[in-house]
């Protein structure tokens, strides 16, 4: 009977090929596990955070001093030792000149791909926030902690943020028609960056680096926003097309609601949104009336006098 064997030839040709079918495949499973792992790690995280907030009476005035300089160096600081770690287990806490110390990473990758110094104080996240018009122009310095479950977490801090309920309307003009203006930073009360594995890297914003930030001084929301897109802006449309456009860019996509983008504004230079002006802004999905839509940009939140029918940028977010 004949027998039938293969040669070494082919052997070797089998085994390249194999070689070359798990060098393309395996990084890409090992990124989906990794994506899922992250999208698990951060659901825990906001849960434990959400939960944290809704405990403390109020988010504002830590830390505050006659000192100008002791209140930009000290309020984040004190906002996590004196308030957050009464209702959130902690490790550690840092103050800005050691956040490595708590694992807060020396630089991280923009969702636009430029790697940067990791932010230590409110203008770094958005430069807009020095802005002359600002009263009182809030530039705090950054604090750190350490969860129990590991996370790393570099917090920046507002003492004076406000209630909704307190919200007063920017006098000013910034360039444009508008019923109400606010400035957006009023109602930022603390940020979160958060760096999910440590030293393990890719230290990337949207993958294992994120950020969740709690707004309003009472009755506060705390949002955690994952945006979609690594573009300064996903699109310019109606609104009635925002929807389509993010369904489009990535299928299980939305647009943010307000209390969304106000967060995503915070953290512009992450999202590479600085090179949006003032007078460009971005859709929300929050209605105001019938006919106006809330919507904002790096330095306003703005209700009333932008029609459904106007022309506006979009930056979606996933479900």
């Amino acid at each position: 009977m004949k027998k039938f064997a293969f040669t070494m030839a082919e052997i070797l040709i089998s085994l390249t090929i194999v070689g070359i079918v798990a060098a393309i495949t395996i990084p890409a499973l090992q990124g989906n596990v990794n994506e899922k792992t992250w999208m698990t790690q951060r659901k825990t995280l906001y849960t434990r955070m959400a939960q944290a907030i809704s405990m403390m009476p109020s988010l504002n005035d830590y830390g505050v001093s006659d000192d100008d300089e002791k209140t930009i160096s000290n309020s984040a600081l004190a906002f996590v030792a004196e308030g957050l770690s009464k209702s959130l287990r902690i490790n550690n806490i840092c103050d800005n000149d050691h956040l490595i110390e708590c694992g807060i990473p020396l630089t991280v990758t923009t969702m636009g791909g430029e790697t940067i110094s990791f932010p230590k104080k409110i203008s770094e996240l958005n430069p807009a926030f020095t802005d002359s018009t600002m009263n009182p122009i809030i530039d705090t310095k950054a604090a750190a902690f350490e969860t129990l479950n590991g996370e790393n977490v570099a917090i920046f801090y507002n003492p004076y943020c406000t209630s909704i309920e307190a919200r007063v309307p920017y006098a000013g003009n910034p360039g444009y028609v508008h019923d109400e203006v606010f400035h957006t930073q009023n109602f930022m009360c603390a940020n979160f960056v958060y760096d999910l594995n440590g030293a393990k890297g890719p230290n990337t914003f949207g993958k294992d680096i994120g950020f969740m930030t709690a707004l309003y001084s009472t009755g506060s929301v705390v949002v955690a926003p994952v945006p979609v897109g690594k573009n300064t802006t996903d699109g310019l449309t109606i609104f009635e097309n925002s929807r389509s456009l993010c369904t489009q860019r990535e299928e299980n996509s939305r647009v943010p609601n307000i209390n969304e983008l106000i967060a995503m504004t915070y953290n512009s230079k992450l999202l590479n949104m600085t090179a949006i002006d003032s007078t460009q802004s971005y859709w929300s999905s929050s209605l105001s009336g019938k006919t106006y839509v809330w919507i904002a940009n790096i330095k306003y939140l703005i209700q009333g006098q932008y029609g459904k029918n106007s022309t506006l940028q979009v930056r979606c977010v996933k479900r």
